[in-house]
């Protein structure tokens, strides 16, 4: 089984897709990998992949944030809600949104339009409770 569900923690087997690879978090580029903190979404198959709101990715809509660093094919666990901390470049109070970037967060929306959670402090946490319905289209300031 790809996927389980325990209350707030889910576990699941991490997939490769879309050219997504660690070099984004400072890693070799060779081997897919999602990182401590990242914004994640499963698959029609149970497989973990990192969210990403770009109109021309499918890795929507994010389900959770990622506990540890894993590689492909590894079973790793996830939170769906809860404070996250560790997030650079969110200012506070503010909305908190999947980016454009494969497993960011950011204060904009990317183009796939998914709230995730609020930032209360001005430091690197926020509250993540992701709204499941995601909107194409976004405009800025909405």
């Amino acid at each position: 089984m790809a996927y389980t569900d325990d209350g707030n923690v889910f576990s699941a087997v991490v997939g490769e897709a879309d050219d997504q690879t660690d070099s984004g978090a400072g890693g070799t580029g060779e081997t897919f990998a999602i990182e401590k903190g990242q914004a994640i979404t499963i698959d029609q198959d149970g497989l973990m992949f990192l969210a990403c709101a770009d109109t021309d990715a499918t890795q929507m809509p994010c389900v959770g944030v990622a506990t540890k660093r894993l590689v492909n094919g590894e079973m790793g666990t996830f939170v769906n809600r809860g404070y996250i901390r560790g997030v650079d470049d969110l200012t506070a109070p503010s909305r908190v949104y999947v980016s454009n970037t494969p497993g960011v967060f950011g204060n904009v929306a990317g183009d796939v339009e998914q709230l995730v959670g609020r930032s209360y402090a001005a430091d690197d946490a926020f509250y993540f409770d992701p709204d499941l319905s995601v909107a194409d289209d976004h405009t800025a300031e909405s």
